[in-house]
């Protein structure tokens, strides 16, 4: 490896910042070193603290000048151990430190067995550690001695049993094991017992840390006291003798053990906040949380309430409904939908009269490095001006990128870098492009896309507010033609309009303008003749076609949750589509009793934000909701989908929060909770895991106490009354707001069927007279009148009303069809029908002259079994 290497720099990054003519925010950090790599082309800039992200600006103004890949590292412990030993998994307890010196990774591990063991998966270290620094770096292993101390001091007890006394000076966990076999204490919670009975008796013990879990045994005589006085769930110090296997396991040998205080998270804050976005394991493979253990630690910790929002469902409300009233605590019933907006306007912006034959139309299409303007540039402009069914004019220019095209973006839009290399700057194309358009109608194919990406570069860097008219031919051809689906090859194919291949602008913008021509033919045989006449087409219908956006949904009163079950079952019923969906349109036609929320960062309005959506058209979209959400900044995975930083969602927040004061709109902090203590994110990785084909990083959702959520709103915003205001007075507004519901009430709601209870008696009745005549036997009356008395008065008259009418239709579409069991006992059930079980006692009755006669007491179990005989009355065939 050839490097070159500058120490002692001592200049500050604001300085460096400033020389290269950056303006960033003030950086409390100074350049210590710099080390240049030869053979990767890296300079790395050790700093002496990283208290935040140095800016992405300052970097690539770093990298355009010097022509080489940066990346700033702090001088020492600059590798994220956290971080790191979730990526190692079960190889980090051997990892102690970690370093990076010069150019050079330095891995501190804890003796010769975890060197051993790291070696043998060092290329996928390698790569963990390039994936986390950005670049290509060495490992080196450095072994550090471990020196584990033992004082335990012991006391007899009354029973002569030896305990373990508080007075232990050093002890370890299943993840910090020494390398070495040998004596020690180690600290965990018993998640597993299992007592093996025989010659000898063994106790298998396991305990965790919940971040690695040991292998405790015990035989005989201690594994009889142990078993005896602990159990599963216990926090436990166990002494005793620990081994490796063949395999590298560690075993530990019981020589005693003690239960100890079990140390749990607690809310010790005066003032308690309520949560009011969770996810249960109803959130089927998303969710690990249970929800007991959610309900019981909320009521633990003094919260007056919480909410329940499964993604999509809402079966757990019963369950949390009652578990909520068990442990005291107002329970707030919820979901976090999935809402899609099915009535986008056709037309924007327009407010002229002008006719459909003489408007001047400007067709345009854009490549770009990503999907948000904020985070992505514009490289290539096409564009087509239209009028009178004729091409008049056209645009084009590439447009070179501050930042290099990566390898996803050249193959997806056929742009290579040396294409833009000589291109003009975005500030040189944009003004041209900006006076290409003009007044001209701005056409595209899902208009608001390009749209909003170029508004907000023109916004940006030519520093006009720029506003034209906006017709998306995407939402017309909905309305127009009947297609499974609206890609733009797809209508240009059914239109006929010849071979087409997607994603060079100026192409792309001549076929979508040939679809626009044949489009406006269709409106105008159709009457039109204005161009605001289009949205008399109607409103386009997306359900299925649309991304949808997540929204959370809260019941405020009983009228509410009517509306919900409604609504939840419409979504699973008609409108599902890879999830159950909502249109807005449902869920503002029964909105009745609901409060709705902006939901996460897949909600409507921070994807609006980052698609470019101006503040009066965020305005506009938050008039549909009652609050907004925010969130704690590391429920943003830092590598994420959506390609923005912490820092940008910092902003968006701070936005948000300006704009609800402006609207009277209450600005709420919730958790997104999925998992309840930090360290089970392990268990959301494990069940998110076979869903992608790369590791997952986890977001931080767990449930926080008020005082971890107050200092996660502090990160956003440098004020105690605002972070109160979010995190506890907003929240605790809204559950107070929310009346609470018992879902399920404890007695029968039967159908309501008009004189169903009357005919019931009717048939049974009838149908008595017809086998045993008028006046009834006694016996068969009485029976009767009790059953019909039980039937009618608890309500289950029509439900036997229902079952008669169902045997009746099944046995008349020649389908055998009767009951046993329970109902088989009626006999108001076998005179009407529903079963062929007659319940009476044995008996004879004559079907000529009805003459009756019961054996009760005379050893027959079933009329079966009786002999035949003849009526003594008619001389009939008794049945």
């Amino acid at each position: 490896m050839r490097s070159a290497q500058i120490k002692d720099i001592n200049i500050p990054v604001n300085t460096l910042a400033k020389r290269m003519k950056i303006n960033v925010p003030t950086i409390h950090s100074k350049v210590d070193s710099v080390c240049f790599d030869l053979t990767k082309n890296t300079v790395f800039i050790f700093v002496d603290k990283l208290e935040s992200r140095i800016p992405d600006e300052l970097v690539r103004a770093l990298e355009n000048f010097l022509e080489v890949k940066i990346v700033f590292a702090e001088k020492q412990n600059s590798i994220d151990l956290d971080a790191l030993r979730k990526r190692l998994n079960g190889s980090f307890p051997y990892v102690s430190d970690a370093v990076i010196e010069n150019n050079k990774v330095i891995l501190k591990v804890s003796g010769e067995f975890g060197k051993d063991r790291l070696k043998t998966k060092m290329k996928n270290v390698r790569s963990i550690l390039n994936d986390m620094l950005g670049t290509d770096v060495e490992v080196e292993l450095d072994v550090q001695q471990q020196e584990i101390k033992q004082h335990v001091e012991t006391r007899k007890t009354d029973n002569n049993e030896e305990t373990a006394q508080n007075t232990v000076h050093s002890y370890t966990t299943p993840s910090k094991l020494p390398n070495k076999p040998g004596k020690v204490e180690v600290q965990g919670y018993v998640f597993e017992m299992k007592l093996r009975q025989g010659k000898r008796n063994t106790l298998l013990m396991y305990i965790t840390d919940k971040i690695d879990s040991l292998l405790c045994m015990a035989f005989d005589k201690v594994a009889n006291k142990l078993a005896a006085k602990i159990s599963e769930g216990d926090k436990v110090l166990v002494s005793g003798n620990l081994t490796y296997d063949d395999s590298g396991e560690p075993i530990l040998s019981v020589r005693q053990a003690r239960k100890i205080k079990l140390t749990e998270r607690s809310d010790t804050n005066h003032e308690k906040r309520v949560e009011l976005h969770a996810h249960s394991k109803m959130s089927d493979l998303d969710s690990v949380l249970d929800m007991e253990s959610y309900v019981k630690t909320a009521s633990d910790w003094g919260w007056e309430a919480i909410a329940l929002t499964d993604h999509g469902n809402v079966q757990g409300i019963p369950s949390f409904y009652d578990l909520c009233k068990k442990h005291r605590i107002k329970p707030i019933f919820g979901l976090e939908a999935y809402l899609v907006n099915d009535s986008d306007p056709l037309l924007i912006n327009y407010d002229r009269d002008g006719l459909i034959n003489e408007e001047q139309y400007v067709v345009v299409d854009i490549e770009t490095t990503g999907l948000h303007p904020m985070t992505s540039e514009i490289i290539e402009i096409g564009a087509v001006r239209y009028k009178n069914g004729k091409t008049a004019e056209e645009f084009h220019s590439f447009i070179k990128p501050r930042e290099k095209l990566s390898e996803f973006t050249q193959k997806l839009t056929g742009i290579t870098q040396d294409m833009l290399s000589e291109a003009p700057d975005v500030e040189e194309v944009l003004p041209k492009f900006v006076e290409f358009v003009s007044d001209s109608v701005f056409v595209a194919h899902n208009a608001a896309f390009d749209y909003r990406f170029l508004r907000f570069w023109v916004d940006k860097t030519v520093d006009i507010k720029w506003s034209v008219a906006v017709l998306d031919t995407l939402g017309l051809s909905r309305v127009l033609l009947k297609l499974p689906s609206y890609s733009l090859d797809k209508i240009v194919a059914h239109l006929g309009l010849g071979p087409f291949k997607h994603h060079r602008a100026l192409e792309d913008a001549r076929i979508t303008a040939s679809v626009l021509r044949e489009l406006l033919e269709m409106t105008q045989k159709k009457g039109l003749q204005r161009l605001k006449e289009l949205d008399k087409l109607g409103k386009t219908s997306i359900v299925k076609q649309a991304k949808p956006y997540h929204a959370t949904i809260l019941v405020q009163t009983r009228e509410g949750l009517k509306n919900l079950y409604k609504i939840v079952s419409d979504a699973h019923v008609k409108y599902f589509h890879g999830v159950p969906r909502i249109p807005r349109s449902i869920l503002s036609r029964h909105r009745n009793g609901l409060l709705v929320g902006t939901a996460c960062i897949s909600g409507e309005i921070i994807q609006e934000i980052l698609q470019g959506a101006d503040d009066s058209e965020i305005e506009d979209k938050l008039a549909f909701y009652d609050y907004i959400e925010i969130m704690p900044l590391d429920l943003l995975p830092k590598k994420n989908d959506l390609g923005i930083t912490r820092s940008r969602l910092k902003d968006i927040y701070r936005k948000l929060y300006k704009i609800g004061e402006k609207l009277s709109i209450p600005v709420v902090m919730t958790g997104d909770v999925h998992f309840l203590d930090p360290e089970d994110e392990k268990l959301r990785r494990v069940l998110q895991a076979p869903q992608s084909s790369r590791e997952i990083e986890q977001p931080a959702a767990y449930l926080r106490t008020t005082e971890e959520m107050l200092n996660a709103a502090k990160e956003i915003f440098n004020d105690e009354k605002i972070c109160k205001k979010i995190v506890i007075h907003f929240p605790k507004s809204i559950a107070s707001s929310i009346k609470e519901i018992q879902p399920l009430e404890k007695k029968l709601h039967t159908p309501v069927i008009e004189g169903a209870d009357d005919q019931i008696r009717n048939w049974t009745f009838q149908r008595a007279k017809e086998l045993y005549g008028d006046p009834l036997p006694k016996i068969v009356e009485e029976r009767l009148n009790r059953e019909l008395k039980a039937i009618i008065s608890h309500g289950f008259g029509v439900l036997y009303y229902i079952a008669k009418k169902m045997v009746d239709k099944s046995i008349s579409d020649g389908y055998i069809v009767g009951s046993r069991g329970s109902v088989g006992s009626s006999l108001v059930a076998y005179l009407i029908g529903i079963t062929e079980v007659n319940p009476l006692p044995p008996h004879y009755s004559c079907p000529d002259c009805k003459y009756t006669q019961f054996l009760i007491k005379n050893g027959y179990d079933s009329g079966f079994d009786l002999p035949p005989k003849q009526c003594p009355k008619c001389g009939s065939d008794l049945v």
